[in-house]
């Protein structure tokens, strides 16, 4: 499991998902609430290995707009 994030610089960050919610969450109390450098979270999804997680990141910024391919 991977989750991402597009951080304030415009680059793509996935990170592996263990578990904890908090990783992820913009909800009052989770690692992304009020955080400047976070952008847009894309909540956890499955993936084989980082770089089809990359690939599922930018399909779904694609979708959502955010980029352009």
């Amino acid at each position: 499991m991977f989750w991402s994030y597009v951080h304030s610089n415009q680059s793509l960050i996935v990170k592996p998902w263990f578990g904890d919610v908090r990783d992820y969450s913009t909800d009052p109390g989770g690692d992304c609430h009020n955080n400047d450098f976070v952008l847009k979270v894309i909540p956890p999804f499955e993936a084989e290995n980082r770089e089809e997680a990359i690939r599922i990141s930018e399909g779904v910024l694609i979708k959502e707009g955010w980029i352009y391919g």
